[in-house]
């Protein structure tokens, strides 16, 4: 299967779905204020595209069956943005956008972010920026992101003037655990050990999500508490 944005008279656009023959498959509904890129996931599960709300930017999913499938809402910073390019990595795990226009500071700058999704949310997991000076707007270089074939953590990233880069990434869990406590478990003092908080923080976007394990159990997104910065 392949898909495609298709115009209608009245501005807005359709996913059509099409089979290996050039069948069309599915259509869906018309839409307005979708984007100009739309990227198709390995497993052939998730069509992805963008679409412009007043006051927002959401990344929006589609089935093969073209039924709208779920979203998410990029960052205030990023809701005037283009989104240029979007690219599943080799296994479908992450999904990287590429944006120009950002907002941050007063200043514009080219991005790409990288997505994760888990328990039906996205995360806004890693974000390469780079600055573009207002004389030097027309003349900046590329804003890009290749995904590595056979390694799915691993990509090629372009970000305006700052050039390509080989980037990979890694799935690194740790749990905070107090020197006292960590002393007591060597030792076998298991009723210590209890009393240790246990914190586990979830990294999305600019938010930090902490939940001490040792007083409570819920899956993130759902947390104790949340760390702006």
């Amino acid at each position: 299967q392949f898909a495609l944005l298709d115009g209608e008279p009245n501005g807005k656009r359709t996913v059509r779905v099409y089979d290996r023959t050039c069948t069309l498959e599915a259509k869906s509904e018309p839409l307005e204020a979708v984007g100009e890129v739309l990227a198709f996931s390995p497993d052939g599960a998730l069509i992805a595209t963008s679409q412009r709300h007043s006051g927002r930017h959401d990344i929006i999913f589609f089935e093969p069956n073209a039924l709208r499938h779920y979203e998410f809402t990029l960052p205030d910073h990023s809701a005037d943005c283009s989104v240029e390019a979007l690219q599943w990595n080799a296994d479908g795990s992450l999904l990287s956008l590429c944006l120009r226009d950002v907002r941050r500071s007063n200043t514009s700058v080219d991005a790409v972010q990288i997505w994760r999704r888990s328990n039906y949310h996205w995360y806004l997991k890693h974000e390469v920026i780079q600055s573009i000076s207002a004389e030097n707007t027309a003349a900046r270089g590329a804003t890009a992101c290749l995904w590595d074939d056979s390694d799915p953590l691993s990509a090629l990233i372009s970000v305006g003037e700052g050039g390509a880069h080989r980037w990979s990434f890694d799935w690194d869990y740790q749990a905070s655990i107090s020197p006292a406590v960590e002393q007591q478990q060597q030792e076998g003092d298991r009723k210590e050990a209890e009393n240790d908080l246990c914190v586990m923080a979830a990294i999305d976007g600019h938010r930090l999500l902490l939940t001490p394990l040792g007083k409570m159990i819920v899956p993130p997104p759902m947390c104790a508490a949340t760390a702006c910065f």
